[in-house]
Order: C-alpha cells, then structure tokens, then sequence
C-alpha cells in the first residue's frame, strides 16, 4: 500500500513540476481511476488517459476535468483544443480546484482559447504566486511590460486608420463636385436615385461624410464644431449637402423617400470591390449600391464595413434627424444627434 501511495506522490510531483510555454501540467490525484489516467498519461497511453478523463470528468471529478483541460491543451489523446482546454480549466476552478489558478491566468496572459486580458490573467496568476508558483510570479512581473506592449500596438493601428482615413477624405475632397449618375428604380413616387454617395468616385466608394445641415467634410465631427444650430422643419437648400455640391437638381432624401426605398425594393447583402454593402434593387429590374459608410463621431470612424448611417433631409426634433440605419441583419430609419458625420446619396429633386 505504501508504494501505492509513494507512486502516486512521485506522479503528481512530476505533472505539477512540468510547466512550459508549450505545455501544462496536471496536478494532484483524486481517486484510484484518477491515478490510473495520470498514469497512462506519464506513460504516454494518451488516448486512454482522455478517455478516463472524459469520464470522470462528467461524473463531476474537479481533478479529472484539469486533467481532460490538459489533453485539450497539449493535444494528447485528442485534438489540440485551446478553447475547450480553457472551458475545462475554468470549470474545475469554479468548482474548487484553486489550484487551476495558474493555467487560467497563463491563458489569459497568452490568449490561449481565450481573448487576452491582462487584468484577469493578474488577478489569476496572483493567486497562483501566492500559493508558491515561480513562473506565476515571473508572469506577473511581466505584465505591465505587455500592458505597454498592446497599448503601442494599438496606438500604431489607430494611426494607420487615420492615416487611411485621411487618404480616403482627400479623395472625396477632390471629387466632392464629380456629379453621380440618376437611377430609376421604378417607385411609385417616381423618385430618382443617385448611384453613389456625394464625393464618391464609383458606387462602391464610401464618399464624405457630413454633419446634418453643414455641406463640407471636416476632421472633427463633435456637438462643439457643429455650426448649423437651426431646427427647420425643411431643410434649407443652402445647408443641404447634396444641393450645394451637386447642384439644384440634386437633394437630400425625405424620410418618405427612404421609407419607399424600404417597402418597395429588394436589398441584399453584398461586396462589391472589396466593400460590404446593399444592392438595392427596384420592380423594373435597376439597382443602386449602399455601400456600408460607417459614420465619423470626433476624429473617428466607425463601423465602416458592417453598418451604415444615411442622412435624410427630415428632422425629428431639435437636437435629431432622421436617418437610414441598417447593418447585416437590420435596415430601418432612425434618427441620431445633428453634429454625427454620415454619408449622403443623393435624389433627384423635384421641380
């Protein structure tokens, strides 16, 4: 019996004390087929180490979930599998397996079948320096190094959007005036739509953006630059943005308009040149192309590529105007404050 027991204290010894970058460990042992498992697993005998795992696993043994996680984990005895790993380290956690602190703090630390998150892999890895754990205390000490590390890389991103972002604004600039073709689409108001966005080069470009009641791009789109502090019930063909930069056959849209755009056309899901977005297409067979703008709030742009905002010309109230919203999933009017930047497609205004 004795050598029973010295067996399993030397096996759980030499799992506890196996922990690298590559692989984690398993710790101590609950029970007789327990034992067997982490046997096999010494010996190599993987898939029936898994096998024995699963099933104490879910009979509700702590130990033999950690020790399942670390199959998933180092890919023994089954696919390598970091997210369920991590389901199955944070299971036997929460079920009072402390000693799993270490792994799922690691796991957070390196994104291993989770997000990175350097509070939580702090918090975790804590605990685990705490009951005597050297490489949890020299990945604590790291942490703030990678803290830095992820703001830098974040702040280069940001730059290289703003960089794009600025290329993308000069282009409109330039092309602001460049007039877009008018589509019937056979609506029963016989409104006119135009086949790209004001300062659009093609269908597909995003165009400019444009606060509600102001007719030039800007780089801030905040309440504290907006200049058009007027709440007319019509907008005025000064401060519409199709108007001025198109023309006088040009307008921006009722919300009526884009309620029939809504009701009587066909939309769908599409890329076209790299830009997600909706074909919209009418009874009489012609189409336009929305291309999925995002909108500029501050310095910023947001969801270019999933959503859009699309000014109309109707107000809500003081502060709002109506707007054409839709995403992958949803398309509907709605109405947001008048300093956000959104794009603007134009119609043709009737006389």
């Amino acid at each position: 019996m004795q050598k029973i027991i010295d067996s399993i204290l030397v096996i759980a010894m030499m799992f506890t004390c196996v922990a690298s970058f590559g692989q984690t460990s398993i710790l101590a042992l609950s029970s007789d087929n327990l034992f067997k498992a982490y046997d096999n697993y010494q010996k190599g005998i993987y898939a029936k180490a898994f096998e024995t795992f699963k099933a104490l696993s879910d009979n509700g043994d702590i130990h033999a979930t950690y020790g399942l996680g670390v199959c998933y984990y180092n890919g023994r005895g089954t696919t390598k599998n970091l997210a369920e790993a991590f389901k199955c380290f944070d299971k036997s956690y929460s079920r009072g397996n402390k000693s799993a602190a270490f792994i799922i703090g690691k796991c957070y630390f390196y994104g291993h079948g989770t997000g990175k998150d350097f509070d939580k892999a702090e918090k975790y890895l804590t605990e685990a320096a705490n009951q005597g754990n050297q490489e949890a205390k020299t990945l604590v000490s790291k942490i703030n190094a990678e803290r830095e590390k992820e703001r830098q890389k974040l702040e280069i991103e940001m730059q290289n959007e703003r960089k794009k972002l600025e290329i993308e604004m000069q282009k409109a600039l330039k092309n602001i005036s460049l007039v877009g073709d008018f589509v019937d689409l056979g609506l029963p108001s016989g409104t006119l739509w135009a086949d790209r966005n004001i300062g659009a080069i093609v269908p597909e470009d995003y165009g400019c953006y444009f606060a509600w009641g102001e007719t030039k791009p800007k780089d801030d789109y905040s309440n504290s630059t907006y200049s058009f502090r007027d709440s007319p019930s019509t907008l005025y063909a000064s401060h519409d943005a199709a108007t001025a930069n198109w023309g006088s056959g040009w307008c921006m849209p009722t919300r009526q308009q884009y309620d029939e755009l809504l009701s009587n056309c066909t939309w769908s899901l599409k890329l076209r040149n790299g830009k997600n977005g909706y074909e919209i297409k009418g009874r009489n067979g012609n189409t336009i192309f929305l291309p999925a703008a995002g909108y500029r709030i501050d310095s910023n742009l947001c969801f270019a590529g999933s959503g859009c905002y699309y000014w109309s010309s109707s107000v809500d109230d003081s502060d709002y105007a109506w707007m054409l919203c839709f995403d992958s999933v949803d398309r509907r009017m709605c109405h947001n404050y008048h300093f956000f930047g959104n794009a603007v497609r134009a119609v043709r205004c009737r006389n």
